[in-house]
């Protein structure tokens, strides 16, 4: 069975929230037309990319394994009620479900463990070199994972790509 991750960012740090969700169900189309049942999808049940992946996974009754970076009342704290709900609603269907922690709320060990738990990754990417989604492309990079970017017809990320200014270079 292909495992596959998908990483990206929270719904603040999206440019355009509407042109992500589109990209994300067309990317997951693409996937699970590709690998039919053999596949299960990797998510991070976070604000954004992760569950608007979960709810299409959902949607169209695709296979998906959540990790979460501690318990989900503690990582959901500060969210609002409808994001709770959705979440929950995914932990109740996932065909899977890791706890990276019971005590703290790294999300960088909850990546790690999705990326280590996946064949490969797709990565909806804004080209900022700083944060959590960039920290985990770099891991997943020094892990020799195969990073492919959900923005970009599925281009593959390599080393070169996020050492180059902007986020394929200068063009």
């Amino acid at each position: 069975m292909h495992k596959i991750g998908i990483i990206g960012h929270k719904t603040e740090n999206l440019q355009d929230p509407e042109f992500a969700e589109k990209e994300l169900h067309r990317t997951l189309d693409i996937i699970t037309f590709q690998y039919k049942d053999d596949c299960a999808i990797n998510l991070g049940g976070d604000r954004g990319i992760d569950l608007w992946a979960g709810n299409y996974c959902l949607e169209k009754y695709i296979k998906y394994h959540l990790f979460l970076p501690c318990l989900p009342n503690k990582f959901s704290e500060f969210w609002y009620d409808e994001q709770k709900n959705i979440l929950n609603k995914q932990l109740e269907a996932a065909r899977a479900v890791t706890i990276c922690s019971s005590e703290s709320n790294i999300e960088f060990e909850r990546d790690v463990t999705l990326i280590d738990n996946s064949s490969f990754i797709i990565c909806f990417w804004s080209g900022k070199k700083i944060g959590r989604t960039f920290e985990a492309i770099k891991y997943g990079l020094k892990a020799n994972k195969i990073i492919l970017d959900g923005f970009d017809e599925l281009k593959l990320i390599t080393n070169s790509n996020i050492k180059k200014e902007g986020k394929y270079g200068n063009f």
